[in-house]
């Protein structure tokens, strides 16, 4: 999996996976999108529409526990998360991610348009 991180001109930062999804690469590109928006202010729009994740549902529930308990100063911060993703393409993974991941604080949605997503995170 490969990911760029920058800040996007609307103030946010994008995340933007390819590939198959690798939990490992997945926490260092939530470790630095988090501190990168932390910095600014601002929300992080995970863009996984060229991402297939084909991670079992305890590694994902694992994941979203293990990413907030690690990261407690970007969890803390009042940034919302978005996730941007296919409508039929491993669309109940990426649900039960943010499902799992509300338990534990953030400000997290999934969606399927990017202004919807946009909008959100700019509100």
């Amino acid at each position: 999996m490969e990911f760029r991180i920058a800040v996007d001109p609307g103030g946010f930062v994008r995340c933007v996976f390819e590939g198959e999804l690798d939990l490992g690469a997945a926490k260092l590109a939530w470790r630095k999108a988090s501190s990168l928006a932390f910095e600014q202010g601002r929300g992080v729009l995970y863009d996984a529409r060229r991402a297939r994740n084909r991670c079992s549902y305890p590694s994902l529930y694992r994941f979203a526990h293990d990413r907030e308990q690690s990261h407690e100063r970007a969890s803390r911060s009042t940034c919302r998360i978005a996730i941007l993703s296919q409508e039929n393409v491993d669309s109940v993974r990426w649900a039960f991610l943010v499902f799992a991941a509300q338990n534990y604080g953030p400000q997290m949605r999934l969606f399927h348009e990017e202004a919807a997503a946009v909008g959100w995170l700019t509100s």
